[in-house]
């Protein structure tokens, strides 16, 4: 090598060092997460140009390769100005490990974006400026990581979201049913399935294939590191029948819900409506503990909410912001901590959505302020020990439970940097 190629092989390796350390101090994580108080109703879906359907906000961030669907990012900014917000895409493992690309081997553009469009809210008591940033055409397929920050300080971070791009150079085909497992019968479901690859080459289908199963667009609720029961070579099938619960998931059971769309009458779930100077307070009927009931089933959107207006349907910046009040009945216990979750606050439990005891109503209780429109939410127990959440003695698990499933197929052949999201497919059980 001379001195030029050494040269030159010598400073890339040090600015993608640099880069990666870069990335790596200023606390971005590899997650769904607002980073300011202010940051509310982030939303990442599929659409296709011109749809503006708001039904489309409960489709996951997973598109195509080069199909003609579009990502597009929405999220609210609650403070009383405009601000300049920046967006940048990083690519990572199939395991959320940043890869160290360069940004030309993933994208075509300056992968530095300025946030154009946006609008303030319209009569609306609390105000806000409604952004919204279509993602750009990428050039492998893959995990990627947006996150955005504001002006050009790249550690003033403001959030951060997952999407996915998919090949579709693999076929999937699947299954749900009762786990196989006598003793899980009537509280887990199972997935089976097997992957299809003729055309494709695949030299070392045990080490070379990743699987991701996730069930409800939950990243709290995954299942890897599969390898395949039978490897079909002659027929270039991979076989994933299990026996021994490695695919079983918890049913649970199927979310509550309620209808915020109109803030003049009571909708589903309000029991009433609270009209106040600077603000609105809605709340909700008292739920009970659903542990020890019988599996009823109830039309959901499988955790997911969806931001409309009723009375106009413009959601996006004529949508209103209410302290919505969440009550459950239960006997207090000092060893037990509950909590209100849902697509809504990512399934993460803080103190925002902790919920209080009040002995003059004998009831659990907390306020969260939302945005106009329908939400499917769950209460889940941690234990302040273990700190793990859980929803077994407040939802229930039932086999029943109508459940939505993704499965994500990553490639990594030998001496590739990348896990290539090469098939997907959803999967859904028990849906009316």
């Amino acid at each position: 090598m001379n001195r030029r190629m050494r040269f030159i092989s010598q400073v890339v390796v040090l600015f993608w060092v640099t880069t990666f350390k870069s990335y790596s101090q200023t606390g971005l994580l590899n997650q769904d997460f607002s980073y300011k108080e202010s940051i509310k109703t982030v939303l990442l879906y599929a659409h296709s140009v011109g749809d503006f359907d708001p039904k489309n906000q409960l489709k996951p961030a997973v598109v195509a390769l080069n199909s003609d669907q579009n990502l597009v990012l929405e999220f609210d900014d609650l403070s009383d100005q405009y601000q300049n917000y920046h967006v940048r895409i990083l690519p990572y493992s199939s395991d959320w490990q940043l890869l160290r690309l360069n940004e030309v081997e993933y994208i075509s553009e300056f992968n530095d974006f300025i946030i154009q469009d946006y609008q303030l809210s319209f009569s609306t008591k609390i105000p806000y400026y409604h952004y919204r940033f279509e993602i750009p055409k990428l050039k492998i397929a893959g995990n990627f990581l947006l996150y955005i920050y504001k002006e050009s300080n790249k550690n003033d971070l403001v959030l951060s979201k997952r999407f996915m791009v998919n090949s579709n150079r693999v076929g999937v085909f699947g299954t749900v049913k009762y786990s196989n497992n006598l003793t899980k019968r009537d509280t887990h479901q199972q997935i089976d399935f097997e992957l299809k690859y003729a055309g494709y080459s695949i030299l070392n289908p045990k080490s070379e294939i990743k699987i991701v199963i996730r069930q409800n667009f939950r990243w709290d609720k995954t299942i890897s590191n599969l390898k395949p029961q039978f490897d079909k070579a002659g027929e270039s099938i991979l076989d994933y029948s299990f026996y021994q619960s490695e695919t079983d998931f918890e049913g649970g059971n199927e979310f509550r819900f309620f209808d915020t769309r109109s803030l003049r009458s009571r909708m589903i779930g309000v029991q009433k409506i609270n009209y106040l100077e600077n603000g609105y307070e809605v709340n909700l009927y008292v739920e009970k503990l659903q542990n020890k009931k019988t599996y009823v089933f109830t039309d959901d959107f499988d955790g997911l909410f969806l931001i409309d207006h009723y009375e106009n349907g413009n959601g996006g910046k004529e949508a209103d912001y209410a302290n919505v009040k969440f009550n459950l009945e239960a006997e207090p216990n000092e060893n037990i901590e509950y909590y209100v979750v849902g697509a809504f606050n990512n399934y993460v439990c803080n103190q925002t959505n902790k919920l209080n005891f009040d002995a003059t109503t004998n009831l659990h209780s907390t306020n969260i302020l939302l945005k106009q429109g329908i939400y499917n939410y769950n209460f889940v127990t941690k234990n302040p020990v273990t700190n793990i959440p859980d929803q077994t003695f407040t939802e229930g698990n039932h086999s029943r439970t109508q459940n939505t499933y993704e499965i994500f197929v990553y490639h990594k052949p030998f001496g590739s940097r990348t896990d290539q999201l090469v098939g997907y497919k959803i999967l859904d059980f028990n849906q009316r």
